[in-house]
């Protein structure tokens, strides 16, 4: 992709590496969209994640609660403690696939999102369920503070708003702090990781 604008006597061409976006650039996307009105917002959320009650009813005196039946691209929680998710998909082959698991994203998710690249909006859009809103990355112009184009960004608009789940409840201080946890814990894997890579780099 390229552009050209005119300044006087000067022109500024800015090409973009690529025009496909990546799932680990719409992860930080979607960050970006909801770190303002979130209390946290972790990748990855593995359907295993939950916490211990106590129950009298149970031969262990407590029981394994998880905050969700099933695993979550992206999981946030309002300021209101309610749950919302956001599924990301690259690709069309990737948003038909989604339609083949067990789950259908329910659950106690107060707003279920899909976020998607703009190339792909007209041939999915028909296809996402009523309930589900719509997050689209386009590519925005960047310019100084001159008004000269300098470059080119990737950018997360809401193009659909989701239904409420009105039988989601909000989550209880427990469950916040183990989301809180795996976020941290996945940050730290992530940081350690990519210093090994970087090592193993320095050997060559």
């Amino acid at each position: 992709m390229k552009n050209t604008m005119n300044f006087g006597e000067m022109k500024w061409k800015v090409k973009m590496k690529t025009n496909k976006i990546t799932t680990e650039q719409m992860e930080l996307l979607v960050y970006d969209f909801f770190e303002k009105s979130s209390l946290v917002v972790v990748p990855r959320f593995d359907a295993m994640n939950g916490c211990y009650y106590e129950d009298k009813t149970s031969v262990y005196g407590k029981k394994y609660i998880r905050i969700v039946d099933h695993e979550c691209d992206i999981l946030s929680v309002s300021k209101k403690m309610f749950l919302r998710e956001v599924e990301i998909k690259i690709s069309v082959a990737d948003f038909k696939a989604d339609f083949k698991k067990k789950h259908n994203h329910s659950g106690n998710i107060k707003n279920f999102y899909y976020a998607v690249p703009y190339y792909i909006l007209d041939k999915i859009k028909d296809l996402v369920p009523e309930n589900a809103g719509i997050l689209v990355a386009e590519i925005r112009q960047k310019t100084n503070r001159y008004d000269e184009l300098i470059g080119e960004e990737w950018i997360l608009k809401k193009y659909k708003s989701p239904k409420n789940n009105n039988l989601a409840s909000p989550i209880d201080d427990k469950q916040l702090n183990i989301m809180f946890r795996i976020g941290y814990l996945k940050y730290w894997f992530h940081r350690k990781r990519t210093e090994k890579e970087e090592k193993k780099v320095g050997w060559f």
